[in-house]
């Protein structure tokens, strides 16, 4: 079995990672592993295995695999090839809408009014997230800003920064603003600083993807969309030995939505004027996996637990308890739509303390249970 995917930025990585972990668990493959860019067959060219997975970043390299007679599993946003005589399986990643969704929540939960996404210098990085994202924004009143980036692609990258500068300057602020990916990112933090503009203060900045490795190089370490890319790889993986052993490809592939926002000192701001109640929801985020209650969160603050109570219902809307409720739930939820861990580790990992509370949770906020919401939502 062959496996093509570009090795040089995260998502690559993670996918290998996820076609690894099948592997290990269910059988012992001969692996053939394209690595660096992947924009070519390679060694491919004249090779006949049993089946291929792969991610084409050109047009070209989807049309050479679509000729390969073997069962495959593409992988992207590319159209997928045509199927040719041997099974093909075009599985998606993550809609525009659902990642949009999760930058959305993000923002919101923050308190942010002034939003902005900053595509890559290739339109197509940001495959529809922005028009995703603009929707989401006009139902609540709100404009989105968008950069002009393919207006300075054949420009040096220190001019593109300096463009990038001068717009980020000429925004309101506090500005929420999403970067079409990681590397992106990168760039509008290192923009920001041209500008010298105080991230996240001034302008809170989200990435795409979630490449552990570049997003904590970042000078603040960037936060990102979290994808779940190696769920897509090892799933892949399995959908490609059935199609390997005589089985057809699925008429209709698994849908796959992002495990949520990886929140990292770049948006670690609440856009809201009381520093207690700010204070309380960033120690909320970071204990969340813990047992604690409101009585915790006030001990974290200067004030008492009455006062943050009024204070967070003046500032938010909401209680201390209510909000810690919604982000346990949220987190529970992504979890457990994509991740194979058990309703146990996930009740722990999101701080129930048990089982049993965390399906009182269920019922009380979402109307269901855990293990309902894993059969109805779950690939």
């Amino acid at each position: 079995m062959a496996a093509i995917a570009e090795t040089s930025g995260g998502l690559g990585r993670a996918i290998y990672r996820g076609i690894s972990r099948y592997v290990s668990e269910h059988m012992d493959w001969n692996l053939h592993i394209e690595v660096g860019t992947a924009e070519g067959l390679g060694s491919l060219e004249h090779w006949s295995g049993d089946g291929l997975i792969a991610r084409p970043r050109s047009t070209a390299l989807r049309d050479a695999i679509g000729r390969m007679d073997l069962p495959r599993v593409v992988i992207g946003d590319l159209v997928p090839p045509e199927p040719g005589l041997a099974p093909l399986l075009h599985l998606p990643l993550t809609s525009p809408a659902d990642d949009a969704r999760a930058a959305f929540d993000h923002f919101i939960a923050r308190h942010f009014r002034h939003f902005a996404f900053v595509p890559f210098e290739d339109v197509r990085a940001g495959f529809g997230r922005d028009k995703a994202f603009a929707e989401l924004l006009a139902a609540e009143g709100i404009e989105l800003r968008r950069f002009p980036s393919a207006d300075h692609r054949d420009r040096s990258l220190p001019d593109r920064q300096r463009a990038l500068a001068d717009w980020l300057r000429k925004q309101p602020k506090p500005l929420a603003l999403w970067a079409a990916n990681d590397l992106r990112g990168q760039q509008v933090i290192e923009a920001s600083r041209i500008a010298h503009l105080g991230v996240p203060e001034q302008v809170a900045i989200l990435g795409h993807g979630n490449d552990e490795l570049l997003c904590s190089l970042c000078t603040p370490q960037l936060s990102s969309v979290e994808e779940p890319y190696e769920a897509i790889g090892y799933e892949a993986a399995r959908l490609l030995q059935g199609m390997m052993t005589g089985g057809l490809a699925p008429a209709q592939a698994p849908r796959f939505k992002p495990l949520g926002v990886a929140t990292r000192r770049s948006t670690d701001l609440i856009a809201i004027e009381d520093p207690e109640v700010a204070q309380a929801m960033r120690s909320m985020r970071e204990h969340l996996s813990e047992p604690i209650n409101v009585a915790d969160i006030a001990r974290w603050t200067s004030i008492s637990r009455s006062t943050l109570q009024r204070r967070f219902k003046l500032a938010i809307g909401r209680t201390p308890a209510q909000e810690l409720a919604r982000l346990r739930l949220e987190r529970a939820l992504a979890l457990i739509a994509n991740s194979q861990w058990t309703l146990k580790r996930i009740a722990a990992e999101c701080g129930y303390g048990g089982l049993n509370r965390m399906y009182d949770a269920f019922r009380r906020l979402g109307n269901t249970t855990p293990g309902h919401f894993r059969r109805t939502h779950v690939r």
